[in-house]
């Protein structure tokens, strides 16, 4: 798997724990690397908007079905092909991630669909 940090010069630094920011980018890249295949790529891609820095972590694997969206930042989901892959871990790490931006005031989506990979984006605020 390929990883990539694509960060413009001069980015500000954000409002957030660091230890818990570590936490949200730990449980976001291990996702990518737990559901995707050999030769898969996983990027952060930092912008600076204004007052805010927007972070994407976006991977091409194998995308998450369109019936578990709604679902997948709730406690123990476990997505429908999620069990088939992988049989390791709890459920948990999309919600610990939300849990930890919501408390740093800052709210996470996703866009993903299958064969076509995700992308989970949120936004902080500048120091």
């Amino acid at each position: 798997m390929t990883l990539l940090l694509q960060a413009p010069p001069g980015l500000p630094r954000v409002l957030a724990d660091p230890d818990r920011l570590q936490q949200v980018f730990i449980n976001l890249l291990d996702n990518a690397i737990k559901y995707s295949s050999g030769g898969a790529t996983a990027a952060i891609r930092l912008y600076h908007e204004g007052n805010v820095v927007r972070v994407e972590v976006t991977d091409t694997g194998p995308g998450i079905a369109t019936d578990d969206l709604p679902h997948i930042f709730e406690p123990m989901f476990r997505g429908s092909s999620a069990a088939i892959r992988v049989s390791l871990g709890t459920g948990l790490g999309l919600t610990i991630v939300k849990t930890i931006l919501e408390q740093h005031g800052a709210t996470i989506s996703v866009q993903s669909a299958p064969s076509e990979g995700t992308t989970f984006s949120f936004r902080l605020p500048c120091a």
